[in-house]
């Protein structure tokens, strides 16, 4: 992997994708239930 593709990705926010993937899966199910 190229040495600034890694560090681009090291810089993204994780925990906050984190955050959203998991209140989309929350939507997700409350629409489903």
């Amino acid at each position: 992997m190229p040495r600034n593709f890694s560090g681009q990705f090291s810089s993204w926010p994780t925990d906050f994708a984190l955050i959203v993937i998991g209140l989309l899966l929350i939507v997700a199910c409350d629409h489903i239930g």
